[in-house]
């Protein structure tokens, strides 16, 4: 502990303040007396192993029977062994495992070290999440590190370390909020873009992960590295659709997920889905929808699997 980090890249501003340029852990067994809540956090950090004698097997571990444990390689590699299968862990891969079970996870001898970013969590909900993922995906999953549930595990750690989690609600909230973007991420839809420019996979890869941070035309035809026409020209081509047909139908397709599966508010919904008016949402929703957000939420509307234009 205290030993600095050092990410596998050049960080942006964004990720040194998340990450606070050290590795802490925290732990959080006072939210266990915590009423209502389907998921809680038990510990959440980042770490740095240098010797062989890290090794954590799912069937040894006291104390933790229905626990889920999320661990992000940043730096250096570790390896994992789910049942009979091995896999080593390099940045940008995690693993998700249910304690007990036939799994460890370990610094390997060929390994130098192996720095990683984890989270532990339990609670019925989580068990769900787990078994949706990991029996589509894997154990093993493969996420970048400005890919949203990565960003969203990175500023839990920057709250925990400026002590902004200080009950069992607050954590539970953002347990939920990670377990929402781990699901977002891997089951929204995304199109096929085999033969597609690697600038315009690029682009729609980042409205995927980014929709409601993006800025706008500007900010995602500069990352391009095209001149703005040549790149408006060449996404439509592709897609079918302007970036602002493409942004607005990532945002529906989430909108239209949230009233289906949470009990957020249409405000709420706006806001998380990147509009800083909720009214507006709602004249974009009923234009292309047909009714507003309440209405669909109240007569079942569930026909709209993906927004199509």
């Amino acid at each position: 502990m205290g030993k600095q980090w050092f990410p596998p890249h050049i960080p942006t501003e964004q990720e040194l303040s998340y990450a606070d340029g050290s590795l802490q852990c925290f732990s959080f067994r006072f939210v266990r007396n915590t009423p209502g809540t389907l998921v809680q956090m038990d510990s959440v950090g980042i770490d740095e192993r240098f010797t062989t004698e890290y090794r954590q097997h799912g069937l040894t571990r006291r104390g933790m029977d229905g626990h889920f444990v999320f661990q992000y390689t940043l730096s250096g590699f570790g390896s994992c062994r789910v049942r009979d299968a091995v896999h080593e862990l390099h940045p940008n891969e995690a693993i998700f495992v249910k304690i007990p079970s036939d799994h460890e996870y370990y610094l390997p001898e060929h390994s130098e070290s192996w720095a990683f970013l984890f989270i532990n969590l339990y609670g019925p909900y989580v068990e769900e999440c787990w078994q949706r993922i990991t029996s589509q995906f894997g154990h093993v999953l493969t996420l970048d590190i400005d890919s949203s549930p990565i960003r969203t595990l990175l500023e839990i750690h920057r709250q925990a370390s400026q002590f902004q989690i200080r009950d069992g609600y607050r954590a539970s909230e953002m347990s939920y909020r990670f377990l929402m973007e781990c699901c977002r991420h891997f089951f929204t839809f995304r199109p096929n873009t085999e033969g597609w420019p690697p600038a315009i996979v690029h682009a729609v890869m980042y409205m995927h992960d980014n929709y409601a941070q993006a800025e706008g035309l500007e900010q995602i035809a500069a990352m391009s590295g095209m001149s703005k026409y040549h790149f408006l020209r060449t996404f439509r081509r592709f897609t079918g659709l302007t970036t602002v047909q493409y942004l607005t139908k990532i945002r529906m397709d989430q909108a239209v997920r949230l009233l289906r599966t949470t009990p957020l508010s249409v405000e709420n919904i706006a806001h998380q889905i990147g509009y800083a008016n909720s009214s507006y949402f709602c004249q974009v929703f009923r234009s292309i929808l047909g009714v507003t957000p309440h209405q669909f939420r109240s007569n079942e509307e569930r026909s709209h699997d993906h927004i199509t234009f």
